[in-house]
């Protein structure tokens, strides 16, 4: 059964800030994915050809979803990417419109490829409307155990960021792969944290042609923070701290519109409760604002920041009061005025990650299940849900 909970809630679970009901209404529900395992890895969704395509990696391998109301196309790559999913609207070697998706493989090893060893730990793929994939690059010295994976396409270049998390490691990597004359060229993988403290999986947006990256590296103090840093990836790499946590990982994003960046992390205020921040960026990770308190971070395992048309959308899927839900906040361009919190939810499910995209002023939800009964299998279900105030 799914539920919506009131502004009244919303404004205790906020803490008590000063919310307008909320005006995000979830809509049409279509699982494209039922799978016989009781687990899926992670979850990734993109535009395609005025579509949504969403990936999903299980122990089977990764498949390949349209999630549109006219029907659904499927396809399945048997290689396992229990490390992460990414994909990127982009364009292949002959300018045609495709999706890269970016598969990487987390095996379970906790050692370091010997020097000059391709591991093959991340895989790049191009995705044509038809679904049709094609293998474009594979390289090693990657992360064979890790917790993350992004990408994004800009002046017909692809960029890859990975979180390496093995003991002692806990880097974030990054490689730049290009085309000419019909082939795709890749840079040597280089570390991108380069701080003394351990880092945390990387996030990738596209603004102004430029390549962003952000991810978060913890505090020596013994505090237990950590320090959020923002670079540009298109220059020499020198990262800049742009926001501070009080948790030792506070799963930094970061989105861009037409007003610059929006970066959202998790953080402890003062009442010691865990909340969801968003705060605007200038490109050059200067603040435009103060940050504004979004929604309670409690139990959350990630979250997304959607710039549809109507605003910014925000989504979390985590655990409070003994109950898994996926939160959806809106906020207005300026994160001037915030709503109150919708959850969705399902009884007797859980819900791992979510992904989303925007189409025009609906936010179109990836979200991964599984029931809680034992030797049941998982699932992705693509929820939308029109959000203006």
């Amino acid at each position: 059964m799914r539920r919506a909970w009131g502004a009244a809630l919303a404004w205790l679970l906020l803490g008590g800030c000063d919310v307008r009901p909320t005006q995000c209404r979830f809509g049409d529900e279509l699982r494209v994915f039922e799978g016989r395992h009781g687990v899926i890895d992670a979850v990734a969704s993109t535009l395609l050809a005025g579509r949504t395509l969403v990936a999903l990696s299980d122990p089977t391998g990764v498949h390949l979803r349209t999630a549109d109301t006219f029907g659904k196309t499927a396809l399945r790559i048997g290689e396992r990417c229990a490390g992460g999913v990414a994909l990127a609207p982009g364009s292949d070697i002959d300018g045609v419109a495709h999706a890269w998706l970016a598969c990487l493989r987390a095996d379970g090893s906790t050692e370091a490829p010997s020097e000059g060893e391709n591991a093959g730990a991340v895989t790049v793929y191009a995705v044509s409307p038809r679904l049709e994939v094609t293998e474009r690059a594979r390289f090693g010295r990657a992360a064979l155990r890790s917790q993350g994976v992004a990408l994004a396409y800009a002046g017909n270049a692809l960029w890859v960021a990975w979180h390496d998390a093995r003991p002692g490691e806990r880097r974030v990597w990054h490689v730049r792969i290009t085309s000419s004359g019909g082939a795709l060229a890749s840079t040597e993988p280089a570390v991108l944290s380069t701080g003394t403290g351990q880092a945390g999986p990387p996030a990738l947006t596209v603004h102004a042609g430029r390549v962003l990256a952000t991810w978060s590296e913890s505090t020596l103090d013994g505090g237990g923070g950590a320090r959020i840093l923002l670079a540009n990836l298109a220059q020499p790499v020198k990262a800049r701290e742009v926001a501070s946590s009080r948790i030792e990982a506070p799963l930094p994003v970061l989105s861009s519109d037409a007003r610059g960046l929006v970066l959202a992390y998790r953080d402890r205020g003062t009442e010691q409760r865990q909340g969801l921040y968003a705060q605007r960026l200038r490109a050059d990770g200067s603040a435009l604002a103060s940050r504004v308190r979004i929604a309670r971070a409690d139990g959350t395992t990630s979250a997304q920041v959607l710039p549809c048309a109507s605003g910014l959308v925000f989504a979390t899927p985590r655990r409070f009061g003994g109950e898994s839900f996926v939160g959806l906040t809106y906020a207005d361009a300026g994160l001037s005025e915030v709503s109150g919190e919708q959850q969705f939810y399902e009884d007797r499910h859980e819900f791992s990650a979510v992904s989303g995209v925007c189409e025009r002023a609906e936010a179109v939800l990836a979200i991964a299940e599984q029931a809680r009964a034992p030797h049941t299998g998982a699932a992705v279900r693509v929820v939308r849900a029109r959000c203006a105030r």
